[in-house]
């Protein structure tokens, strides 16, 4: 049968291979079995020698190829680098079979890049979902994707984290995101000391996610913790704290959360200290629910399809969303620890606390666009009828 696309439907019954993920880890150290390879940058657990495609990294990179040296501590790891943009150079280091390099879809393949172990420094290199070393070799869809997370000690436990994977390079986005469907998960971004450079650059990409992750500015003008450009649509952006974007520049200082494109989703999100909070560059279906935004000059600058559940102190004046379900608190919201740069929801605040929407699978009707069920440091948020908390953290 065809649909309405026009292209045919699988046939009922027929039941395609399973997607299989493929990790490439990203360490400050990759173990070193075997015969370490010179530059210390990444090496595959399998022996490409022979393999033509794989010449220009024999010679860039200097990887060991040595069948011997297979790193046993990740058997199902195709690599291992020292920065999520090495692992971007190499396309993830995976098999590729007769598929082109960086054609997921093709391979049947889910690719993700997976911080762990210690950090005693930051990435100091830009974490580019750039498309492989050609810039254009990946070939995605909605179940063949990226995904750059960190687990075990490299994740963050909702509080910036000197220990965990962390990113700090001098370079005006601290991750540029330029394939579609790709997914950010628990990271840390300290943008650099430089007007007008952002934590999270989206660029001419669909349906990105950005979830669970700490960015922090340091209050220069016209920085951005995640700029979303004109040209980047069906963004989905929640679960995050984002801080000190703040400049006396007013309405062209530092922004948390800068939207160019259509239909973005900005859910429970926890935002201070910025200029502007959430800005709408054009009036494009833009959806704000559930947000936390505080100490900041002007929460919302521009116009939404839809803003409501959230929570704002310091400037009662507009622009404003105007629905009965915001709430301006004339008093400062009641976080943990600002000064310490603790932005969980104390129990005591008064308009942010079990106010919020339920975006749980088992809501009903559950929402169209976004279901999920837990918080910044992976903690379970109740099940519907019970109300969530606004903001990143689930008190």
């Amino acid at each position: 049968t065809v649909g309405r696309s026009g292209m045919a439907r699988r046939a009922v019954g027929i039941r395609l291979p399973a997607v299989e993920t493929v990790a490439c880890f990203v360490r400050a150290n990759c173990p070193s079995l075997g015969n370490d390879n010179a530059n210390g940058i990444c090496k595959f657990n399998r022996s490409l020698e022979g393999d033509p495609a794989n010449a220009a990294y024999d010679v860039r990179y200097d990887f060991d190829h040595d069948a011997d040296s297979i790193y046993t501590a990740y058997p199902e790891s195709e690599a291992c680098c020292n920065s999520v943009a090495y692992c971007d150079d190499i396309n993830g280091g995976v098999d590729y079979g007769s598929c082109n390099s960086g054609d997921l879809v093709c391979a049947n393949k889910k690719l993700a890049y997976i911080a762990e172990g210690s950090w005693p420094g930051s990435d100091i290199e830009v974490p580019s979902i750039n498309g492989g070393p050609d810039g254009d070799d990946l070939v995605v869809d909605a179940d063949h994707h990226i995904i750059v997370t960190a687990r075990g000690q490299a994740r963050h436990s909702g509080v910036w984290d000197e220990n965990a994977y962390r990113v700090a390079a001098n370079w005006p986005s601290q991750m540029w995101i330029a394939v579609n469907f790709t997914k950010i998960d628990g990271l840390q971004f300290l943008v650099n000391d430089q007007s007008n450079h952002a934590g999270i650059d989206v660029f001419n990409s669909d349906n990105v996610e950005i979830t669970n992750s700490i960015i922090k500015g340091q209050n220069i003008l016209g920085q951005y913790g995640i700029k979303v450009n004109a040209n980047s649509n069906d963004v989905k952006i929640w679960n995050n704290i984002i801080y000190d974007f703040y400049d006396t520049m007013a309405m062209t200082g530092g922004k948390c959360i800068q939207l160019g494109g259509r239909d973005a989703l900005v859910y429970n999100n926890t935002l201070y200290n910025c200029e502007i909070g959430i800005s709408a560059l054009v009036a494009n279906q833009n959806r704000l629910i559930n947000n936390i935004i505080s100490q900041t000059q002007f929460p919302f600058q521009g116009i939404f399809q839809l803003a409501s559940y959230n929570t704002w102190d310091l400037n009662p004046a507009g622009p404003v969303p105007n629905n009965a379900d915001n709430i301006y608190s004339a008093a400062p919201i009641l976080l943990s620890n600002p000064a310490g740069e603790d932005f969980h929801l104390q129990a005591a605040d008064p308009n942010s606390n079990n106010n919020g929407y339920n975006f749980s699978p088992l809501a009903v009707p559950p929402d169209p666009w976004l279901t999920f069920n837990d918080d910044i440091d992976g903690d379970m948020r109740p099940d519907p009828p019970l109300f969530w908390d606004r903001g990143a953290d689930e008190n």
